[in-house]
C-alpha cells in the first residue's frame, strides 16, 4: 500500500506529540518520507541516530500489505511514529554502549537519563 501526503502529516504530527511527551526536544530530528525499500531492510519506519542527539526518522512510501494485518493504515503510521520516537529515546544509551572506549559510568549516566525521562511520562 502506498502511503499519501495525509499519512505523512500524520505521521509528523504524531513524531511531534511523542518528541514533546518523551521531552525529546533536545534532539535535531528531520522526519523524512522516503522509499525504505531503497534505503534499507526496513519497512514502515526507521530511525537512525548520526551522532549525539541528532537523528532522522522515516515513514516509508510503500509499506507491504502483510504489515497492514488487520490494522488501518492510520494505526499503523500512528504506531510507526510512536515506535521511531522511542528509537531516538534510547539512541544516546545505545550509542554509550556501542563505544569502544565506554567507562560504566557513562552507561550509568546514560541509563539514569533514559530511566528519567520514562518516570515523567509513563503513568
Amino acid at each position: 500500500m502506498k502511503t499519501t501526503k495525509k499519512h505523512f502529516e500524520l505521521f509528523k504530527t504524531e513524531c511531534d506529540k511523542w518528541i514533546k511527551k518523551l521531552e525529546l526536544s533536545d534532539w535535531d530530528i528531520s522526519i523524512d518520507w522516503v522509499n525504505l525499500k531503497e534505503e534499507c531492510n526496513f519497512r514502515v519506519g526507521l530511525c537512525e541516530g548520526f551522532g549525539e542527539n541528532c537523528a532522522r526518522i522515516c515513514l516509508d512510501k510503500e509499506i507491504p500489505d502483510e504489515y497492514l494485518g488487520d490494522k488501518s493504515i492510520i494505526d499503523l503510521v500512528k504506531e510507526t511514529a510512536k515506535h521511531e520516537v522511542i528509537h531516538v529515546l534510547v539512541k544516546n544509551l545505545e550509542i554509550t554502549a556501542l563505544s569502544r572506549f565506554v567507562e560504566q559510568r557513562e552507561i550509568a549516566l546514560a541509563t539514569e537519563s533514559l530511566v528519567r525521562k520514562l518516570e515523567k511520562t509513563l503513568i
